[in-house]
């Protein structure tokens, strides 16, 4: 019997607190819709912003008025036909620059006028000539407070508009307030009967469960065979899922990245031969060549790249001319010829690096040279003849630097004249190896106006920043055949990056595995801790 007046106490209530949600739900509606309808969000603050808004416009109101009192004053006095007549004080009052720079005149010629009236007649001539020149700037004057005063008038006309309706807008407030306090009286009072139901019903549902039980054995409790997990289902498949995961993370990364970061991306879209390979460094010494051991691991690998040029060349003749570019700026084609040179030196070889980037010129700074010093822009120029004074030394023995000059407008008309093929037909006697550091391809034509003059190309690719679209542009220029000799040498390459450890460039002098090995020997074994592996396996990914 209990039961069953409890759940009808509940029924009841539940019906009741529908109802009442309903009715709630209507009030705040039409709260909600008098609030749009009435751009209401508070209504005090709102009345507070009108009067201020009123308070501010007769403020401004009275300001115009000023203003047209003064101009009133001004204007009387622009009319009078006495010149002998002082100008209204005004000073604080006019805010229009032109007025007060006619007004200043004016003031100046009638002071002008009172001092010479002190010392001289009235009827002198020379008064005639202020005279007509107060008569000239009363005419500005009176135009200038013409447009003034149609200006203020119309300000003046916009404020009472204005004024009108916010005093509306105040006249509003009180019959708002009181509508809008009647629908928050309702909905404050259906809000607290619905409370005092949900309050009930909670309290009759805690003694209608209080009071039966209604729960009932359906069956007893029984262990048996577990169906799942298996657990050597479960671990094979996490195992899988795992595998799969990494595989599927490494060919998303390989798709997106849209730069080159192995030596096989570049074997497999073009057919131009790597000239070698240049391990990363990370030193703000721009030669990292030596003579003798280097203190860099990429000395080795500098040397290297001598032997391979030797090879490309084909012959030890004196005067072999190898021009040095790349795509943009920043792959480390100044950085690769510079270093070149200096093994070039060492190996015996007198050598000479031409700094012919005659728009961003990097080779004097990179042997630490002067930059204002005179060079090929000039002989190209024919402002200088004589090419032994454009020549410097490097500082390292049996090398000379052929600075850019000073930068002149047009670099690639210069390149195109003979001149060009003058200076390298003048040091190729001299000299048994010329490199030359030529602007990127890609961003202008000079590199392809050199070429002319060389008898092998080296372009240089970055890992990690040249893109891949750019070996397209490479096989271009190779189909074109405009480069003689051409080869590439690739960049700043990172042990991280390659995938796997003792990557290297073929020759058993790379940069991990046995390759660290060969300069270990130099100065201690290099240490490889848990973290450097760890970091090593994650950035595979």
């Amino acid at each position: 019997m209990i039961k069953i007046n409890y759940q009808s106490t509940l029924k009841f209530i539940d019906s009741r607190l529908t109802s009442l949600k309903t009715e709630l739900d209507s009030v705040e509606m039409q709260m909600e819709k008098y609030e749009n309808q009435h751009s209401i969000t508070d209504i005090n603050s709102q009345a507070q912003i009108y009067r201020e808004l009123n308070q501010d416009n007769l403020k401004s109101m009275n300001d115009v008025d000023i203003q047209l009192g003064v101009l009133a004053n001004l204007e009387k006095y622009a009319n009078s036909s006495q010149n002998s007549e002082r100008l209204p004080a005004a000073s604080g009052l006019i805010t229009d620059p032109g007025l007060i720079n006619l007004y200043e005149k004016l003031s100046d010629l009638q002071l002008r006028r009172e001092q010479l009236l002190t010392t001289t007649p009235e009827k002198n001539p020379m008064f005639t000539g202020i005279d007509q020149q107060i008569v000239a700037l009363k005419n500005d004057f009176k135009d200038k407070m013409q447009i003034i005063k149609s200006s203020l008038l119309a300000q003046k006309r916009q404020l009472g508009s204005f004024s009108k309706g916010v005093q509306s807008s105040l006249k509003a407030v009180p019959v708002q307030s009181r509508e809008y306090a009647a629908l928050q009286r309702i909905q404050v009072s259906k809000e607290n009967i619905y409370k005092f139901m949900l309050e009930k019903r909670e309290q009759v549902a805690l003694r209608y469960a209080s009071s039966v039980s209604d729960s009932e054995v359906v069956d007893d409790a029984h262990a048996g065979k577990i169906k799942w997990p298996i657990v050597p289902a479960v671990y094979g498949l996490a195992l899988v899922l795992g595998f799969a995961l990494a595989a599927f993370v490494l060919f998303i990364k390989e798709n997106l990245d849209d730069l080159i970061t192995s030596r096989k991306q570049i074997e497999d879209e073009t057919s131009v031969p790597i000239l070698g390979e240049l391990a990363y460094q990370d030193t703000d010494d721009q030669i990292v060549v030596s003579e003798g051991r280097s203190k860099f691991a990429i000395g080795e690998q500098f040397r290297v790249l001598r032997t391979n040029l030797f090879h490309l060349h084909g012959n030890n003749d004196s005067g072999r001319v190898t021009l040095f570019t790349s795509s943009i700026s920043g792959e480390g084609k100044s950085f690769v010829s510079s270093n070149l040179a200096v093994t070039l030196a060492y190996a015996g070889r007198k050598a000479i690096i031409l700094e012919m980037d005659l728009r961003k010129p990097k080779v004097a700074v990179n042997f630490g040279l002067s930059t204002d010093h005179i060079g090929i822009s000039d002989f190209l120029a024919q402002t200088v003849t004589n090419v032994d004074e454009l020549i410097r030394p490097s500082g390292i023995p049996g090398l000379d630097v052929l600075s850019c000059g000073n930068i002149l407008p047009n670099p690639s008309e210069l390149l195109e004249q003979n001149k060009l093929d003058a200076l390298i037909d003048y040091l190729k006697p001299l000299y048994d190896e010329i490199i030359i550091d030529s602007p990127p391809i890609h961003l202008v034509t000079d590199a392809l106006i050199i070429a002319r003059v060389a008898d092998a190309s080296v372009y240089v690719v970055r890992q990690g920043y040249t893109h891949k679209y750019e070996l397209e542009f490479i096989n271009e220029i190779n189909n074109s055949s405009r480069f003689p000799k051409f080869t590439i040498v690739f960049n700043g390459v990172k042990r991280s990056a390659l995938g796997y450890e003792g990557y290297g460039y073929g020759y058993g002098y790379g940069y991990g595995g046995y390759g660290n090995s060969y300069y270990n020997s130099y100065g201690g074994k290099e240490k490889s801790t848990i973290k450097d592996a760890l970091k090593r396996f994650l950035l595979r990914f």
